[in-house]
């Protein structure tokens, strides 16, 4: 029996390993000034090529009128929503990846530094912003994850450590849980069972219990 709960120890501490995950990447939107900057610019031309404030049904290309009508939707509600791109960062792998371009950083003295900005789409400061945030974002849910876990671990602690204790000896927790309340007596074979598959039963549970915490968003 000490061999089958070393074995259910082991597995419990595998499924903890296999199961635990911390959050990896993030999406981040920022306001950039070098993308809206393109925007208007890109407005510009299509507005001086089709008129100011153009009829769609002027514009016969389909891919322009998509972009004229995106951009004129943009602009109308850039006051009340200024994030003008979205990207994201894997905190774990330290890569940031905007408007299909990747790149690496690292935090030197609470300093973010990249390894290539040059023909990187926005500029150093959103960049550096986006990073920033999702850092922020990253430590948040991990620690309030940690907490959940910690609050929560316990009871399948718990049901799992009465399992392997059940079938590890069945005769003494059956005069533990039903013997008690007789006197000189001896259990049964099927007394002796049903004491050991509630102990099976504790133990599935546990683990039930234990991999939802785990795979919790």
């Amino acid at each position: 029996m000490k061999k089958v709960s070393m074995l259910i120890l082991f597995s419990l501490f595998i499924l903890l390993a296999g199961c635990s995950h911390r959050v990896e990447e993030i999406e981040v939107s920022v306001s950039d000034e070098q993308i809206h900057q393109q925007r208007r610019e890109r407005l510009d031309e299509l507005e001086a090529k089709y008129g100011e404030r153009a009829n769609l049904n002027d514009i016969k290309d389909q891919e322009e009128r998509t972009e004229y009508t995106s951009l004129v939707a943009y602009f109308l509600t850039y006051m009340t929503r200024p994030n003008n791109v979205t990207g994201k960062v894997n905190v774990t792998d330290n890569t940031l990846s905007v408007l299909g371009e990747t790149v690496t950083y690292e935090v030197i003295d609470n300093e973010i530094q990249f390894s290539d900005t040059n023909n990187f789409p926005i500029t150093l400061s959103s960049m550096q912003q986006m990073v920033k945030n999702a850092e922020c974002q990253a430590r948040t849910s991990n620690s309030e994850r940690q907490s959940f876990i910690i609050r929560t671990l316990w009871m399948p602690i718990l049901l799992i450590g009465w399992g392997i204790f059940i079938i590890s000896d069945v005769r003494r927790a059956w005069q533990l849980t039903e013997g008690i309340m007789f006197k000189n007596v001896e259990p049964s074979e099927f007394g002796l069972f049903r004491v050991g598959f509630g102990g099976v039963v504790s133990i599935i549970i546990g683990f039930v219990l234990i991999y939802m915490i785990w795979t919790r968003p």
